[in-house]
């Protein structure tokens, strides 16, 4: 099918299906009530041509009621999500459907996503912040390609900022919208380079003026912004502050802070309704919703005159439908093939403790495969990287023997939040460098137990426990030479680190290189030896 999203296709005849779903003429009754089938000419405003598809509405002499489904926030549990929705609901989703949380969803890569809400008729969704997480644009490109519905934003340039739905006269204008920080929730910067995205509420303000100007009654926001702002980013834009800031619009439907409401809220006359996961724990674990929404037309004004709301919980176990599950086994199959791809030998056991005071076997074998990578002077990974949140800190092991991949998918950090462990390299100061070393022996010596030593490559240390803190590093050495605190090492670590260590408050991401992540780095590393020895060379010590 064409893709219908973006102003470059202004030429192109859109096709006669939305959601991959044929026209049909004949009623369908629901729920024994008195209803019409009524066909839902979703137009895109840049060309003014329409598709239809058959949605089940209740009607009567004076109203007219649309049921919706909304989703945000599904972040890989698409399977039982589409196991509850049916082909025939209007279906809208407010960003993140997909994240590389986990190995299987680094392995989709939102495809597996993709065809799920092709299958159950996603009519209109909006490119979340994980929308990039797998190779940033050109990757989501190629899922808005495989997609049999339009995204939305009207503040990325080249993407079409709303959609038009006809209801037997009433008309809709849903505007797409989404967080603009590429600091705030977003990965490797570098993804999003080549991303042209802008703050969201002028754009979002001339789409409501634009479509409220052709006549357009009913204005719906589609947002990935957040329902409020956070303690720790108060600076956001927010879906309240939109409400606030921007009259017109009537319901906005909203993700990206896990933050659902049963009813909806009203805020200076704008309802906000929000389903997702509730928290920002585990996906696997957290509650999962599906919004449900009935909005109620008068037919003479054209006019919403009620908005009901309402959250179905999801239950993550429930796969039941045969089409689900084929989609589902399809990419379950793919997965257990990667995992029983043969890497190299390993000549003894590589161990890695969460509180070792010195250089692991581990810590060198991971850090050597960074700086082999990226040609970096210094590799540094925080020693917390090894385990699993939440999980025990028994010592951590890539046992001697035959590697398979499924070896490295059990040793964190590549078993979950793998977006914080794409190798990032960009120069960094040495008085910087001494700076975040001490910032490891401190969380070495302090009292959280999931905080270790950054382990190395390409420098070897020296500290005294007894010392003051902050002055506990005793001597570093770059190669054969002390570190110079005013010279600039191009250092290559996680992006976990360089985003949020407060060291690098002042990093200028577009200085940063992208680079791979790391289980795809040591996997390589690993193939080209063929054989790897474990070796503990005193690169960090104690005095």
């Amino acid at each position: 099918m064409m893709n219908i999203n973006r102003i470059d296709y202004r030429a192109n005849k859109l096709p006669d299906t939305i959601s991959g779903k044929q026209i049909k003429e004949e009623p369908i009754e629901l729920h024994g009530k008195d209803t019409v089938t009524l066909s839902v000419p979703v137009t895109l405003d840049i060309d003014g041509k329409s598709v239809e598809k058959k949605i089940n509405c209740e009607v009567s002499d004076k109203e007219i009621t649309l049921h919706m489904k909304h989703t945000n926030d599904v972040h890989g549990n698409m399977p039982s999500v589409a196991t509850i929705i049916k082909p025939d609901e209007f279906w809208v989703d407010a960003g993140d459907a997909w994240q590389d949380y986990t190995f299987h969803s680094i392995v989709s890569a939102g495809r597996e996503e993709a065809e799920l809400m092709n299958l159950r008729g996603c009519d209109i969704a909006v490119p979340g912040n994980h929308f990039y997480d797998d190779g940033g644009v050109p990757s989501a490109e190629k899922i808005i390609e495989m997609s049999d519905f339009p995204y939305i934003s009207s503040n990325i340039k080249g993407m079409a900022p709303y959609v038009i739905a006809e209801v037997e006269g009433i008309k809709l204008a849903f505007i797409g919208t989404r967080t603009p920080r590429k600091r705030f929730g977003m990965v490797d910067p570098s993804l999003v380079k080549d991303l042209n995205i802008t703050e969201p509420l002028e754009p979002l303000k001339k789409s409501v003026e634009e479509v409220r100007a052709k006549g357009i009654k009913n204005v719906i926001v589609i947002s990935h912004l957040g329902l409020e702002p956070t303690e720790e980013h108060k600076d956001i834009i927010s879906d309240k502050e939109v409400a606030q800031k921007i009259p017109g619009i009537d319901l906005i439907i909203g993700g990206h802070t896990h933050t659902p409401t049963k009813d909806s809220i009203s805020v200076n006359g704008t309802r906000i309704v929000q389903a997702g996961p509730g928290g920002h724990g585990d996906p696997k674990t957290d509650a999962l919703y599906i919004g449900d929404l009935s909005m109620t037309f008068d037919r003479n004004t054209g006019k919403i005159t009620s908005i009901n709301h309402n959250l179905l919980s999801v239950d993550r176990s429930n796969i039941s439908d045969k089409d689900v599950q084929d989609i589902h086994g399809k990419y379950v199959e793919e997965e257990k093939r990667i995992l029983q791809e043969k890497l190299g030998i390993a000549e003894g056991d590589f161990t890695h403790e969460i509180k070792t005071p010195v250089d692991s076997t581990l810590g060198n074998l991971i850090t050597d495969a960074m700086r082999k990578e990226t040609g970096a002077d210094i590799a540094m990974v925080d020693s917390n990287f090894f385990f699993e949140d939440g999980k025990d800190m028994k010592p951590n092991l890539l046992p001697h023997g035959e590697i398979t991949m499924k070896n490295l998918t059990e040793v964190s950090p590549w078993n979950g939040k793998s977006q914080d462990t794409r190798v990032e390299t960009w120069p960094v100061k040495g008085e910087d460098i001494k700076k975040l070393l001490e910032d490891g022996v401190s969380k070495l010596l302090g009292p959280k137990k999931h905080h270790g030593l950054f382990q190395v490559s390409g420098l070897s240390m020296s500290y005294d426990p007894s010392a003051p803190e902050g002055a506990r590093v005793t001597q570093v050495m770059v190669g054969d030479k002390p570190l110079d605190t005013n010279k600039n090492y191009n250092l290559t670590t996680s992006f976990y680190v360089g985003n949020w260590n407060s060291i690098f408050g002042g990093r200028d991401e577009n200085t940063v290189t992208d680079g791979r992540k790391l289980r795809a780095i040591v996997a390589d590393y690993i193939k080209d030896a063929a054989s790897i020895s474990p070796v503990q060379e005193g690169r960090i010590k104690v005095q």
